[in-house]
């Protein structure tokens, strides 16, 4: 096994390990929400823009406004003969809050929003990155009674 890595993947890793570790300790749920209702939270808004202020920077939104389980998908840098999608499906129980960071952490960890693609009216993408790093996320959210984010694509290598 070949490692390789550089400043900028010991920061991705060390990021993300603190994440881990912040939702652990901030984790108040431990069942999902029955029948993948809302826990009775109220939309915070049909807006997108006004709903994902609002649900990065809460772990109960974040709990209540996903489909679960989640789709996830990253990149296994280590397949052969080249780098591959690897695709999982997250349970309510596995998942590490907040799956989104909020302001204080892009901030923190220089994490940028990239772009907000309005796929359709029902369906939106947003695309948290890092300058000058294959660092590059893209969260997906349909819209039914509310926001709801169904799957994560981590494109980083």
């Amino acid at each position: 096994m070949n490692i390789r890595a550089t400043g900028w993947q010991y920061t991705s890793v060390v990021f993300f390990l603190g994440l881990a570790l912040n939702a652990l300790a901030q984790q108040q749920h431990t069942d999902p929400p029955a029948n993948n209702e809302s826990l009775s939270l109220a939309c915070p808004s049909q807006d997108f823009a006004e709903f994902f202020e609002v649900f990065s920077e809460r772990i109960d939104l974040q709990q209540a406004f996903t489909v679960w389980p989640l789709k996830y998908s990253a990149i296994d840098v280590e397949a052969e003969p080249a780098p591959a999608p690897v695709h999982s499906l997250i349970s309510f129980q596995n998942a590490k809050f907040p799956l989104v960071p909020g302001k204080t952490e892009r901030k923190e960890y220089s994490m940028n929003l990239m772009e907000i693609n309005k796929i359709s009216p029902n369906h939106v993408e947003v695309q948290l990155g890092k300058d000058d790093t294959d660092f590059l996320v893209s969260y997906f959210f349909t819209l039914d009674s509310c926001w709801k984010m169904y799957r994560i694509e981590d494109h980083s290598l």
